[in-house]
């Protein structure tokens, strides 16, 4: 089953609380709290005082979310450890990072191998506490093309490593449905924006086709048919509630018609 949440990355100047009255607002079903702005790693009274005040107001927690980079060469996962502890506290499924600074389909073998190892190590951490570590596709990062995050997700072959998809900037909307066809059974999450080369936002609706079959694919690559798989609202800083409205409406209303009928 397909539901939407709201990422509070876009809203790094509000509280939680006002965080959570907009998710409410806006008819979604859970939470991503950002690292950076909502939840400092390493406090876990805080983490679950945060965990408690969402639940409350009766939404998922869908992930926790930071800016950290996997870099075997430069930080070997230091910090990595309090980042999964908060995520632990948080009972955040998902923990959503980024990875590597070169994409991973050209970078030289030997940087390949270190990634995908560290990942894999990373991953066995995650995996003993019952966290998916998503990695986000980005520029400047190993996944900032789709032939990288599919070459990488497939080399580090990890069931607890998975992909945070998102459409990238300036590749046609085409590309982006091609993309996450081919990995659906390797995606945790949608982060559901839309942007041009320039990083200019953009209304979801305007690729109205493309992203009926990405939502299609996303629910086919479910593996269990009673756990539900969110598609995440809200760009990085970029907090427009009226574009948010209109992206809630859209994506909500496709998302009802490709959930399977609710039985008891």
């Amino acid at each position: 089953m397909i539901r939407l949440g709201l990422s509070s990355q876009a809203f790094p100047a509000r509280s939680p609380r006002e965080v959570i009255a907009l998710a409410l607002d806006l008819g979604l079903e859970g939470v991503e709290w950002a690292a950076e702005s909502h939840l400092a790693p390493g406090n876990s009274s805080e983490a679950q005082a945060l965990l408690f005040e969402t639940l409350m107001a009766r939404l998922a927690i869908v992930s926790f979310a930071a800016l950290y980079r996997v870099d075997p060469e430069r930080e070997a996962g230091l910090g990595f450890q309090a980042l999964l502890d908060t995520a632990s506290s948080l009972q955040a499924p998902i923990l959503r990072v980024f990875a590597g600074r070169t994409a991973y389909a050209t970078a030289e073998y030997a940087e390949r191998v270190a990634l995908r190892e560290e990942l894999g190590r990373l991953g066995d951490l995650a995996a003993h506490r019952g966290i998916t570590l998503c990695l986000s596709l980005s520029r400047g990062t190993a996944l900032e093309d789709y032939p990288s995050a599919s070459a990488l997700i497939a080399d580090v072959a990890h069931p607890f490593v998975r992909l945070a998809w998102e459409a990238l900037p300036g590749r046609t909307p085409e590309a982006g449905t091609q993309a996450i066809q081919g990995l659906k059974a390797e995606t945790s999450l949608i982060l559901a924006r839309s942007a041009d080369r320039r990083g200019q936002a953009s209304a979801l609706d305007a690729d109205c086709e493309a992203w009926d079959a990405r939502l299609g694919a996303f629910l086919a690559g479910e593996t269990e048919p009673k756990m539900s798989r969110f598609v995440l609202l809200g760009r990085m800083g970029n907090g427009d509630e009226e574009r948010l409205r209109e992206d809630a409406a859209f994506l909500g209303g496709m998302a009802k018609a490709k959930n399977p009928p609710f039985r008891c």
